[in-house]
């Protein structure tokens, strides 16, 4: 595996499922709070696996959106010490809060061209609607990869994704997914999520 991602033009990562918290690491002495992914069948892999896995921390993957809870909070990106990591984006990405641009859609950086996706608090239900006719953050989602996929920066993928998913709202920084003005409350949950853009959101996919 390691070998597959540190020789490699471009990489880049969409998941779709759960946060695993509070994962018990082998590392003798560790004193990190680790975290993990996972679906519905149980299957998941804890962020310090991965670190190792794909070469230490190196800048493996260039854009990495993780529809999961939690990834994208400010304390939860992760760092290293030594060859021993924790956080998603930091194990996967090799950066942490202070090397990666915290909102990447007002302030993007080319100097980055990269860009890390995930939400602050709970993540929202692919099926839950967004207000306007039929569509779901499902719909959002599929739209963003249809133009992020088409040459237009994760940004503009972005607002493309909210101009046809939202009534009214032609760019995301309007959408009710957005963070620091916007959020979400999930029905049941009664918890303010965003969907955070960490690094460079004028980057584009390669074709």
């Amino acid at each position: 595996m390691s070998y597959c991602e540190l020789n490699k033009n471009y990489a880049t990562i969409f998941y779709k499922g759960h946060i695993a918290p509070q994962i018990i690491c082998n590392v003798t002495g560790c004193i990190f709070q680790h975290y993990g992914i996972y679906d519905w069948e149980g299957d998941g892999i804890a962020d310090y696996l991965i670190y190792n896995a794909t070469g230490g921390s190196t800048q493996k993957h260039d854009f990495v959106f993780l529809w999961a809870c939690m990834h994208g909070g400010n304390k939860y990106i992760g760092s290293h010490n030594g060859t021993h990591s924790w956080g998603m984006c930091h194990s996967l990405m090799g950066e942490t809060n202070t090397t990666f641009s915290e909102n990447g859609y007002a302030n993007a950086s080319t100097d980055y061209g990269r860009c890390f996706i995930s939400f602050d608090g709970v993540s929202i239900n692919f099926k839950s609607p967004t207000g306007y006719l039929t569509y779901n953050y499902g719909d959002f989602a599929e739209i963003f990869y249809q133009y992020a996929l088409q040459g237009y920066s994760i940004n503009d993928a972005l607002d493309l994704a909210t101009r046809y998913t939202h009534e009214y709202e032609t760019f995301y920084s309007q959408c009710q997914l957005y963070w620091p003005d916007g959020g979400y409350t999930m029905p049941g949950y009664n918890k303010t999520c965003y969907m955070r853009v960490w690094g460079d959101g004028d980057l584009v996919l390669p074709q």
